[in-house]
């Protein structure tokens, strides 16, 4: 550990005349802020002091005179105090006996004490050869202490307190992500993933979704089941699989009261698809309903059954999701199900803007469900699926086409410019009887980027989304993936979704840039 002496240190020496009278030695240490992690024995010691004398508003408050049988003891109490109140903390500085060389007095102040030294700061700028990534700046001269001094009974007191800030405290939401709480936190781990999967009791089917509801915050969640039962004891295909999934769902409703989940029964009232979405998401919908994107382009199971991501961007610029569904089928019928079950979990609330893949059943259900919603296609999607709908007249186009296509979709500044460039291509590679494309061009005023720019995509519009939702469930899935594994996961996935997002809200507040 790297010390300074008290030549260096003397901004601090009138905090400590009395221990200067006595001849004793300071140092200072620097940017000692480990995370602290109280081990049992520790934990017995802390234990056996009584603070109940101290406690102000459900709060221990750390008092001058206030003993800890060692300095350990010192430190684990300040720590804990700044986690109730929202700071960090770190080890600032000591003085050392010069009888015996042991430490006689140690102070611990609030993480953002003092200033980032004018050469790193400069070295980060570029203003020296050896230039380092830009780091947010964390300190900002807080003056927030304890100094802690060693009696001749060998216990320790609070001999200097400060307790003001000069910089906000941090929520309860946020508190593991600061340096020294960082390794008491134990985040969520796959806590679904070791619930057994009941034996569920079967009803009769219903074709509505029924309950009641309430309301949750700006958004009205139903508190009841939300399912429609599968009845006589058959679950299509799927079997015991479909079973173990409703288990999941209905043990996912114990713990969280607005899961909200419902099934689309066949003709033989048998398990067809599945939509789900917990609480979470339908608080990130009433934040991010601006632009939302729909994708079934990803397959997630051994039954090869479409996963149907609803997703949206947040205020971080991450992927969020606003509930997720395993389709039977792409037909029109089940895109209209979907849909207005996805939107009953939203309390009704239609998005402003709706992306979806270029698809004539996707179509037809948006336009009867999302009658409130503007409604764009992917650009990515139609792109990429060119040389599947051209076929063998794709296959046979000079690579030059590819070239000249694009230019014209993404250079063209005006509506005229593209439709002169596309009657172009036509003529020139003869594709003027192509079904598809004719089909594109009919809807090119909801793709084609010059009839849309004044349209707010939130960065989602020209993204490959598909791509992001691998992204979301990559290490989590495979092909051997079963229902309720998926289900499972997908919660695991959901969770460190959620962390990341709330380490950014926490890297936000608690930082500056430069």
């Amino acid at each position: 550990m790297e010390v300074k002496t008290s030549n260096e240190a003397k901004e601090l020496m009138d905090s400590y005349v009395t221990l200067e009278d006595e001849g004793d030695e300071c140092c200072v240490v620097e940017d000692v802020e480990t995370p602290i992690v109280l081990d049992d024995a520790q934990k017995d010691d802390s234990a056996s002091l009584d603070f109940s004398q101290y406690l102000t508003g459900g709060v221990i408050e750390p008092t001058l005179d206030m003993e800890f049988t060692s300095e350990e003891d010192a430190r684990n109490f300040y720590n804990a105090y700044a986690k109730q109140m929202g700071f960090s903390i770190r080890v600032n500085s000591y003085y050392r006996s010069k009888k015996d060389n042991s430490i006689i007095s140690r102070e611990f102040c609030c993480s953002k004490e003092g200033f980032r030294r004018e050469k790193r700061a400069k070295m980060e700028l570029g203003d020296d050869t050896r230039r380092r990534r830009a780091r947010p700046i964390t300190r900002e001269g807080c003056k927030a202490l304890m100094t802690v001094r060693r009696r001749d009974n060998g216990r320790w007191y609070v001999a200097k307190l400060e307790k003001d800030h000069n910089h906000e405290l941090v929520t309860p939401a946020m508190r593991q992500f600061l340096r020294s709480h960082k390794q008491e936190y134990d985040p969520k781990k796959g806590s679904v993933n070791s619930l057994s999967s009941p034996v569920m009791e079967m009803s009769p089917p219903m074709n509505t979704l029924t309950g009641d509801c309430d309301s949750f915050g700006k958004m009205v969640f139903p508190q009841q089941d939300h399912v429609n039962y599968v009845g006589r004891g058959r679950l299509s295909t799927f079997g015991i699989d479909a079973q173990g999934l409703l288990g999941f769902f209905k043990i996912m409703q114990v713990s969280d009261p607005a899961f909200f989940y419902a099934i689309q029964v066949d003709e033989e009232d048998r398990l067809s698809s599945v939509f789900w979405v917990d609480t979470r998401s339908r608080i990130a919908y009433n934040c991010f309903s601006d632009v939302v994107a729909f994708d079934t382009t990803y397959q997630v199971n051994q039954y090869k059954m479409p996963f149907a991501p609803f997703t949206g961007l947040n205020h971080h610029k991450q992927s969020v999701l606003f509930g997720c569904a395993l389709l039977a089928d792409e037909t029109e019928s089940t895109f209209i199900w979907l849909f207005t079950t996805w939107l009953e979990s939203m309390s009704g609330r239609q998005p402003g803007l709706i992306i979806t893949d270029y698809d004539s059943a996707i179509s037809r259900a948006v336009q009867r469900v999302f009658s409130e919603s503007n409604h764009q296609y992917c650009k990515w999607h139609i792109m990429s699926k060119m040389p599947k709908e051209m076929g063998h007249v794709y296959s046979a186009l000079p690579k030059t086409f590819q070239v000249e296509f694009d230019k014209c979709i993404n250079k063209s500044e005006t509506p005229e410019e593209f439709e002169s460039a596309w009657e172009l291509l036509l003529d020139k590679y003869n594709l003027r009887g192509n079904e598809w494309l004719q089909s594109l061009y009919f809807d090119r005023k909801e793709w084609v980027p010059t009839y849309i720019r004044d349209i707010f995509f939130a960065g989602m519009y020209a993204t490959q989304r598909s791509g992001s939702v691998n992204s979301l469930f990559d290490g989590y899935v495979n092909a051997r993936t079963t229902l309720q594994d998926f289900a499972e996961k997908y919660e695991k996935a959901l969770d460190d979704r959620y962390e990341k997002e709330a380490r950014a809200e926490f890297e936000t507040f608690y930082t500056n840039q430069f």
